[in-house]
This record gives structure tokens, C-alpha cells and sequence, in this order.
């Protein structure tokens, strides 16, 4: 089992059993996050600290990061701060992956979320290869659940990235592709 999911430990593999078989929650942390090479799908009901939570864990992690970043969120304006450099769809073809970066992708305008997002997931399919140290984070997910080439990229990421982070308020949208993890008061 600890092999086949590629957990990091003994314990977050037997975690994970438990869990499951008891139908109890595995909730958000860098451990959770960091055992396993699958994506971790991070879902919660509406504020109770999803990208907060992420933002927090970010800023203590050190490598490269690319954050979709539809609203925001990820500002330098706090101790949550994950120090990171705001790009656009007009820079994303001139990004160098083998240098390490801390990015935050928000696009030029809500009107051109859903193509600037599929532009982005074009160029991280083309250059997957390049992005072994890379962490990349999907928030609002739920937005970009029906586009192809992000669910492409969530299913292949584990052979290609550190880690890919998927938050959403749905998690059936992403069941099957990652390890769900939860925030909040789920009793």
C-alpha cells in the first residue's frame, strides 16, 4: 500500500488506511501534502481556510512554485506571505522552468480566466519535463474542472512535478485523480 501510493512513510500510509477505512477526514498539512507524490486535492466548504491554509504552508516550503491564482489571492500583504512574483498570460511563454521561481499566475482580466488558464496548461503540458522541482498549485479549481488540458495535466503531474496542489469547494470534481484533504470542522 505504501509503495503503491506512493506514500513518503509507514505512518502516512497507515494514516491514510485508517482513515479511510474509519471514514474519517485527512486534513490539510505540509506532511499530508508532502507524503505522497499524487496530487492533493484540498477541499472545504466555503471560508474555512483552504488557501489560507496553502498560503501558510507555501512560504515555509523553499523551491519553485507556480500558483493559479484567479482572485488574488496571494499577495505579498501578510505573515502568510509566499513571496511570490505576479505574471500573466503575456509572459508565460518567455518563463524559463529550469530556474527556480516563485510565480503567481492571474490573469489580465476575470473575462479571460478559462483561455489564459488553457494557455497556461498548453505551455505546462509542452514543458512538463522541465518541472521536477516545481510545485503547482490550482486554486479555485472547481472553475477549471470541465477543461481539458488541466485534467490532463493533474493526471500526468506525478511523473513531471514535486507536487500539485488542487483546491476546491467540490472534491467529486477531482475524485479519482488525487488524495483529498480536508479543512474546517468536518464532524
Amino acid at each position: 500500500f505504501k509503495i503503491q501510493h506512493g506514500f513518503g512513510t509507514y505512518n502516512a500510509a497507515i494514516s491514510a488506511l485508517l482513515s479511510s477505512s474509519l471514514n474519517l477526514p485527512i486534513f490539510v498539512s505540509g506532511e499530508t501534502l508532502f507524503n505522497t507524490k499524487s496530487p492533493a486535492i484540498v477541499t472545504g466548504i466555503p471560508r474555512t481556510g483552504k488557501t489560507t491554509s496553502i498560503r501558510k504552508i507555501l512560504s515555509q516550503i523553499d523551491g519553485s512554485i507556480l500558483v493559479v491564482d484567479p482572485h488574488n489571492e496571494y499577495g505579498n500583504d501578510d505573515l502568510a506571505k509566499p513571496n511570490l512574483e505576479r505574471i500573466t498570460e503575456l509572459q508565460i511563454y518567455s518563463i524559463d522552468w529550469n530556474v527556480e521561481k516563485r510565480l503567481r499566475f492571474i490573469p489580465s482580466s476575470i473575462m479571460a480566466l478559462k483561455p489564459a488558464v488553457r494557455t497556461l496548461f498548453d505551455r505546462l503540458n509542452t514543458e512538463r519535463e522541465m518541472l521536477s522541482d516545481w510545485v503547482i498549485v490550482v486554486d479555485e479549481a472547481h472553475t477549471f474542472a470541465n477543461i481539458t488540458l488541466v485534467r490532463k495535466f493533474i493526471i500526468e503531474c506525478g511523473k513531471y512535478t514535486r507536487k500539485i496542489i488542487i483546491i476546491s469547494t467540490d472534491a467529486k470534481l477531482y475524485e479519482g485523480l488525487g488524495v483529498i484533504l480536508k479543512v474546517g470542522d468536518y464532524r
